[in-house]
């Protein structure tokens, strides 16, 4: 049996409770990150991110009482990406901080393809996207170009192609996404993907160039992204709507 009107009205008022909670928890922990990045050491402020990221997994998990399982896998290999942060100056530590990254976006990946399996393919836009992923890759070899002469590891350009390749892959299927559906939930999921993209680039910049302010544009994408795809996580009636849609199209 499906749930009566009131009941849906009861779940989606919790819901708009929850996001706008999570929120206010977003910009509290930015605030924590800032004040971490300008008074502690790189490694206690590698533990707040850390931290930032257990919090909104946990507020996701113990707040909300129905989630995706695949979405904790995903949330949970950037905390472990987060973890081989704490020891990114050590050869472990840059393999598991690509691996794990890696894995988060090939799990994002799939579950963005089990999703749009079930659209038709309109070949002209995928030919655009194509073009579009075309001239992301030549952004991606300009900016290792940029980079690549403070890499300290000769293994690291081979990380940085396969998880710029893993990103711009998931950049691909949300940008699809959107196109095909123009839905609001396939643009949280954009916006999320973008915001996890550009965290990404910052913090290669930040890091190898030794930019320091940028790691605050590195923190505010990165805790944008998390509560962005935690909002696209549990907005189930926007699912609905794209469902209602496919059975439409």
């Amino acid at each position: 049996m499906g749930m009566t009107r009131a009941e849906r009205l009861k779940l989606s008022s919790a819901k708009g409770s929850f996001l706008n909670n999570l929120t206010v928890v977003g910009v509290l922990l930015f605030v924590c990150n800032a004040c971490a990045l300008f008074y502690l050491s790189d490694f206690e402020s590698r533990g707040v991110r850390l931290a930032s990221s257990l919090v909104l997994v946990l507020y996701y998990i113990f707040l909300l009482p129905k989630y995706s399982r695949l979405l904790i896998l995903i949330l949970v290999s950037f905390i472990i990406r987060d973890c081989a942060a704490l020891v990114y100056e050590t050869p472990l530590g840059v393999y598991s901080y690509f691996s794990f990254g890696l894995i988060a976006y090939l799990i994002l990946t799939f579950k963005q393809f089990s999703n749009l399996k079930q659209y038709r393919f309109e070949y002209p836009s995928v030919l655009s996207i194509v073009l579009f992923a075309i001239a992301s890759f030549f952004i991606l070899y300009n900016l290792e170009t940029a980079v690549e002469p403070y890499f300290e590891n000769t293994s690291t350009p081979f990380f940085f192609y396969v998880l710029g390749t893993s990103v711009i892959i998931v950049l691909f299927m949300a940008v699809y996404y959107y196109y095909r559906l123009g839905s609001l939930r396939a643009l949280i999921f954009c916006f999320s993907v973008f915001a996890f993209m550009l965290s990404d680039v910052l913090s290669n910049f930040a890091y190898y160039a030794d930019l320091f302010y940028l790691f605050l544009f590195v923190r505010f994408f990165y805790l944008a992204g998390l509560i962005l795809l935690i909002n696209y996580g549990v907005s189930h009636e926007l699912r609905e709507k794209e469902y209602e849609y496919n059975k439409e199209a």
